[in-house]
């Protein structure tokens, strides 16, 4: 479902805040509120670059890989059962974040595949609209600069959960999930996790078990656990 956003609702948004009204009058004639139902694919990989996706709710996976491009799943359709194993999930994103930036900047096709993990709301821009913004308002394009560079942060973070014994690195994803607010028990497979820490399903699972046979599945009691 699709509608046009209400000036409350970017002035939400940390990049958009420091525009003027002016600038957030003419972004509503433009920008559309999204709600995804969970599994939806909302960029492809090497698709052409259009827009640039702002989470106001809900949780988005990042993949990249080789597999064969396919394309965007409707709503209601499972992803899980349909993306290629060649796929990998390299960053996990929540409220606050922004997605296909990158390609807006530099122009060219999708860099990455997002796809959601949670009923999610975006924010969506198109690509010439939010490179106008960058030219016009250095505070926006500081605020954007700044949120490039904690996802940056993220991705240091994630070479650093490929190191170490394998418990351990599953017990760093497991920390980060819930430092961006998201129960990865309920919102993630054993499979995800796997491909998040580079290792095997078969691998990650007694792991997991162990985990969940201490403190029950999906259990807010686990999130508290791992917090330190």
């Amino acid at each position: 479902m699709s509608r046009r956003p209400t000036l409350t609702t970017l002035r939400a948004i940390a990049p958009l805040a420091v525009l003027p009204e002016n600038s957030l009058v003419r972004l509503l004639n433009c920008a559309n509120w999204t709600s995804l139902d969970p599994g939806y694919c909302f960029i492809r990989q090497n698709d052409e670059a259009n827009a640039v996706s702002f989470v106001l709710s809900g949780y988005v996976k990042i993949m990249r890989g080789e597999g064969v491009a396919r394309p965007c799943m409707p709503q209601g359709s499972n992803e899980r059962r349909q993306r290629p194993r060649l796929d990998a999930m390299v960053a996990l994103i929540g409220p606050g974040s922004m997605v296909g930036e990158a390609a807006a900047l530099l122009g060219g096709s999708e860099r990455s595949s997002a796809i959601t993990l949670t009923t999610s709301e975006l924010i969506r821009i198109p690509n010439d609209e939010f490179n106008a913004l960058m030219q016009a308002s250095p505070a926006f394009a500081f605020a954007v600069a700044g949120k490039m560079a904690e996802r940056q942060i993220d991705v240091e973070r994630q070479v650093e959960l490929m190191r170490g014994p394998l418990e351990g690195r599953v017990h760093a994803l497991l920390r980060h999930c819930r430092s961006i607010g998201l129960d990865p028990v309920g919102a993630l497979t054993n499979a995800e996790i796997a491909r998040m820490v580079g290792a095997t399903r078969v691998a990650v699972s007694p792991i997991m078990s162990r985990i969940n046979g201490r403190l029950g599945p999906r259990s807010n009691g686990l999130l508290h656990a791992l917090a330190g």
